[in-house]
């Protein structure tokens, strides 16, 4: 088995696998390691906004659930509600996909172009050389002259490498939820944005091949029961799921502090704090950094 590398690549989210994808169509040799095996299921509203899409591969036009040209924005506090249209031969303004179909079709396209998967794959300890890195995980030594890491808001990767934090992280609550036929035709139509109802946030409905993806967030520094401010923003528009999973999140809406690179180490995407500051999106950013 191959432990040496040109580049390891720590995380296969849209910022890893894009980097990987990226380097292996260079000729560099890739490691591409991540925690877990693929698929795996990735908590995220999976919107992919056009400027996204412009920055991923081809590849991910096979996991695109619902190409949406409308998106409806709600001041449901001041009872207004705009909506944007783009028609065709324009890219859609966001399309809907799920992160576990993504994320596998990001990291197979780099594995295609050369890179080398290794999933599940954690790492435990970084040590920087002269000429090198290794990293110390679960599945043996990897050595790369340079390292990316990818690995999330939550990754370890940077902290190992001693980088001190100063990213802003927000809460999130994504729901994956069944509804009946009529209901999911009701918001199949049109993902919406809704503000007014969480505080300082927003929510939203991203409808899927057979059911929504229910979110809200905050940039609230204090305590706040986002559950209950769930509940209450179901109730506001008139959503009764017959079943959920709840999956908890943060996102980072400002970068570390200080450089993002130093000592052969990279970060990227959401290990970088790299996510729009104000409707917190982080795809696009992620497959900026990621492919820079």
């Amino acid at each position: 088995m191959i432990t040496m590398f040109d580049v390891a690549v720590v995380g296969a989210g849209p910022a890893g696998a894009t980097a990987a994808l990226t380097l292996a169509r260079r000729g560099l040799s890739v490691a591409l390691l991540e925690r877990d095996a693929l698929p795996r299921y990735k908590t995220c509203g999976g919107g992919l906004v056009a400027r996204a899409l412009a920055l991923l591969p081809p590849e991910v036009d096979r996991v695109l659930e619902r190409r949406c040209g409308q998106a409806d924005v709600h001041l449901l506090d001041a009872n207004r509600h705009y909506r944007a249209a783009r028609d065709p031969p324009a890219p859609p303004i966001i399309a809907m996909t799920m992160r576990d179909r993504l994320d596998q079709v990001l990291a197979s396209a780099a594995v295609v172009a050369g890179a080398a998967l290794r999933a599940p794959c954690t790492v435990r300890g970084v040590r920087f050389g002269p000429r090198d890195v290794r990293l110390e995980t679960d599945a043996g030594p990897v050595t790369a002259a340079f390292v990316i890491a990818a690995d999330g808001a939550t990754g370890e990767l940077a902290r190992l490498a001693g980088w001190g934090d100063g990213r802003h992280l927000i809460p999130a609550l994504e729901y994956e939820a069944r509804v009946d036929d009529a209901t999911l035709e009701r918001f199949a139509r049109v993902p919406r944005f809704d503000a007014g109802v969480i505080p300082h946030g927003y929510a939203w409905v991203f409808p899927k091949t057979a059911h929504l993806s229910v979110g809200v967030l905050t940039t609230h520094r204090g305590a706040i029961n986002l559950p209950r401010q769930f509940e209450e923003y179901l109730r506001v528009i008139g959503l009764t799921p017959l079943a959920m999973e709840r999956h908890g999140f943060v996102i980072p809406i400002r970068p570390r502090a200080g450089p993002l690179a130093r000592d052969r180490m990279l970060l990227v995407g959401d290990a970088a704090g790299l996510a729009d500051p104000v409707t917190a999106e982080g795809i696009s950013p992620a497959a900026r950094s990621g492919g820079l």
